[in-house]
This record gives C-alpha cells, sequence and structure tokens, in this order.
C-alpha cells in the first residue's frame, strides 16, 4: 500500500508555480553502496546441510522517504499533486538503501549463517541447529516489522534456487529454466 499526501495547492497553482523552479530542484545523487557480488554469496552458501529461502514480501516499498526529499518525487493526477512518502518501484537508490538497511538489521547474521540479496534472505547451516538460527532470524523479522512472502519461501530443505542457480551441499548448478 502507497501512503501519499496532499499538497496544499491545487494541480493549476503547483503547475504555474513550480514549473519554473523545476531547474532549481537538486537531484538525487547515486548511492555509491554496493550490493553483494553473486559469487560472494555463492561461495559462502554452497557446502551446507540444509538452507531456507526466504522472500521479503514488501521489499523497499516499505522505507520511508525523508520529509526534505519527498517534494523531489510528486505526481500530478486529477484530485491534485502528491508527495510520496514511501519508496515505490523504480525510484533511484531504492535497492542500495533498502540493502544498507537490511545488512545494518541483520550484521550480525551475515557470513555466520545467512546472506541477504536484496530481498533474497537465505540461511543456512547443519540440521542441529538449523532451526535455533531460523528462530534468531524470525526474531529480528518481528523486532523490525519485516514480512516474508511465504508463497516464495522455502524453509528447511537440502536443495534450493538462489539468484538463477540450484545450490546444495555439494555444489551449484545452472538452473535449466535459465538457459536460452
Amino acid at each position: 500500500m502507497l501512503v501519499i499526501t496532499n499538497r496544499s495547492c491545487s494541480q493549476e497553482e503547483w503547475s504555474t508555480t513550480n514549473l519554473c523552479e523545476f531547474s532549481k530542484i537538486e537531484c538525487s545523487k547515486k548511492d555509491p553502496y554496493l550490493l553483494p557480488f553473486i559469487d560472494e554469496i555463492l561461495n559462502i552458501v554452497v557446502g551446507h546441510e540444509i538452507y531456507s529461502f526466504l522472500d521479503d514480501f514488501f521489499k523497499y516499498f516499505q522505507i520511508s522517504i525523508a520529509p526534505k526529499g519527498q517534494y523531489k518525487i510528486i505526481f500530478v493526477t486529477n484530485w491534485g499533486a502528491f508527495d510520496q512518502v514511501l519508496m515505490s518501484f523504480g525510484i533511484k537508490n531504492g535497492p542500495p538503501t533498502y540493502q544498507r538497511i537490511v545488512n545494518k538489521t541483520f550484521h550480525e547474521y551475515i557470513d555466520s549463517f545467512m546472506k541477504i540479496f536484496l530481498e533474497d534472505f537465505i540461511v543456512f547451516n547443519s540440521m542441529e541447529i538449523h532451526l535455533d538460527k531460523l528462530q534468531l532470524y524470525f526474531l529480528k523479522c518481528h523486532e523490525f516489522g519485516i514480512s516474508l512472502n511465504t508463497k516464495k519461501c522455502a524453509f528447511i530443505v537440502f536443495v534450493g534456487f538462489i539468484l538463477r542457480l540450484i545450490v546444495f551441499k555439494e555444489g551449484k548448478l545452472l538452473d535449466s529454466k535459465n538457459i536460452l
């Protein structure tokens, strides 16, 4: 659900008063935060006994845009001009911002029993401790309000899909559906 707030002026007022100031709007700079390297993720994930592949339901649509930047993301409809207060699909710096937030949220788990690539979370380890590690993950999700898309999740499996590859204890394979 996208939450929006109505601008204080009508569409005509906004169009005539703000179009001349459009060139003065400071554009967002590219976020230099790097997404994880796929090879690095695979090298850490492959070779474990058991996996859980989890998918964040809301992705970066749950991240608030700072109030001072909301005026940069305005859309006009027949009912007026509106600011976006949450990031939406296609917003510049959405993926790096989201990756930074989930990395900070789960920093103590990353590389020890978990890897994250955007909305894809992978919990991996041995059969004996997997449920304990999943419980830690779920508690953190509950603490920060992260919802899972259960239709895209696979819990406690020996083989799974990540980044168009099949991963398992003995290695990784290219998913045949991704071969042209």
